[in-house]
């Protein structure tokens, strides 16, 4: 196998093209016997369905791990924006999510990969350590709390596996799988493509495009609370003003990065669009976020200062002229005055403390905050907002509410060691590339923490 100069690990080989039709003969004949045994026997459909996943979905991914992974992983993250679509449903199997499916196809042909030696596995590092501690402790903060599994509804890990368990996975994945500087670059483009349809969608949404807001779902005005604000695919007008300001940064740096040529010229076009949508999900989080991003490149990258100062000054003179909106009550005008918000979670944080003294070192229970709450809801002095039950709006202090200190230091660990390592490696940067330039390292020295 070749090398590549980048890690000197074995970069995985494709099968020739030439093969795969013959593959895919042998597995469709392969099907149609089972089948055949399996009816001739009387085997019963749910058994029929075992067989075809053991000695099929094992022979299949024994094939595909000969494949090259990074368009598995691509295909999830584009996946993932439209969760909300819908599912695959298939005869005798249970609904599955389209991304779900994928990111479980991806998973298992990595570890086949690994258990095959056609690619070998990165070193486990203080952040995985800290996430399969903090996993552990929510499964165990699950059982104890009794609320793993609930009778009538089965087990209840939604919540821990979209939170928690596959991104931690995703990391995984990613390290094990983004090989060399190329395929960076890659991730960040595509990234960025997924920014400038988000960008654009918002915008659309806002000023009521239906024919150009795809998915159609998104102009649906029954879907969630956040309808009348840039809320994207996510139906959720926080998450999709997050994703946009993270990926505002990604096309910055790669503007930054890129050759003087028409690419360039397009990723600039769509930047200075993505404030706007930002502004369009009349978010108050997301609008800090953002402003705080901002305030921090120029300590990478001095020679944007003059530039993003003359950006805030823009962005200030649209606010102040659109001030009578942005200073209303009206969230879908700019709402920054509408405090409701506010007292709800002042409210929710005085709540959050008295729970937080009652339990400090194994907390309620992951998983059990909104129906724990009730019992330590009062009314704060000077809040003129109605008691009631509250969701986890923060997800620090439902972390040290539901876990206690057992589950919030994991938690704050993680952060720290993939700041800690971020800073050693942006300290390793060469100059001249997109990520490295003329310098290559090991992945060692990537991955030891």
């Amino acid at each position: 196998m070749k090398k590549n100069n980048f890690n000197n690990y074995p970069v995985v080989t494709h099968w020739e093209k030439s093969k795969w039709p013959l593959v895919a003969i042998g597995l469709l004949g392969y099907i149609a016997i089972l089948g055949f045994i399996a009816i001739f026997i009387g085997l019963s459909p749910q058994i029929l369905f075992v067989i075809y996943g053991v000695f099929i979905a094992i022979p299949f991914a024994v094939i595909l791990v000969n494949r090259d992974l990074f368009l598995g992983l691509s295909a999830w993250f584009l996946l993932v924006l439209f969760s909300k679509v819908g599912k695959i449903t298939l005869p005798l199997v249970p609904d599955i999510e389209p991304h779900r499916l994928l990111w479980i196809l991806v998973f298992l042909f990595l570890l086949a990969q690994i258990a095959l030696k056609k690619r070998r596995m990165l070193p486990i590092t203080k952040i995985e350590v800290a996430m399969m501690l903090f996993c552990l402790v929510c499964l165990m903060s699950m059982m104890r709390a009794k609320t793993l599994f609930v009778a009538g509804q089965g087990l209840t890990i939604r919540s821990f596996l979209e939170g928690y368990g596959i991104p931690f996975s995703i990391f995984f994945l990613t390290k094990n799988i983004v090989q060399n500087e190329q395929q960076i670059k890659k991730l960040f483009q595509i990234l960025f493509i997924v920014g400038i349809y988000l960008t654009m969608t918002g915008i659309f949404e806002h000023f009521h495009l239906r024919a150009l807001v795809f998915p159609r779902y998104i102009m649906d005005p029954s879907l969630h609370v956040h309808w009348g604000r840039a809320r994207g695919p996510f139906i959720n007008a926080a998450a999709n003003g997050a994703a946009i300001g993270m990926l505002f940064l990604i096309g910055l740096y790669i503007v930054i990065h890129m050759r003087k040529n028409i690419s360039r010229k397009i990723n600039l076009f769509f930047i200075p669009l993505m404030p706007i949508t930002i502004f369009f999900t009349y978010t108050r989080s997301s609008w800090l976020g953002f402003i705080l991003s901002i305030l921090m490149i120029p300590i990478f990258f001095r020679g944007l200062r003059k530039i993003l100062i003359l950006g805030l000054c823009i962005l200030i003179v649209i606010v102040i002229l659109n001030w009578s909106g942005v200073s209303s009550k009206d969230r879908y005008r700019g709402g920054i005055t509408y405090m409701n918000p506010v007292y709800q979670r002042v409210t929710l944080y005085a709540a959050s403390a008295r729970m937080f003294l009652d339990r400090p070192i194994f907390g309620f229970g992951f998983g059990s905050f909104q129906e724990q709450s009730y019992d330590y809801l009062e009314k704060v002095e000077g809040i003129p907002v109605k008691l009631r039950t509250f969701g986890r709006h923060d997800t620090l202090v439902g972390i040290l509410v539901e876990l206690g200190l057992m589950g919030f230091i994991p938690l704050i660990l993680i952060f720290y060691y993939i700041f800690k390592q971020s800073v050693r490696l942006y300290r390793k940067l060469g100059h001249g590339g997109f990520i490295l330039g003329h310098r290559y390292y090991s992945f060692g020295d990537f991955s030891s923490a």
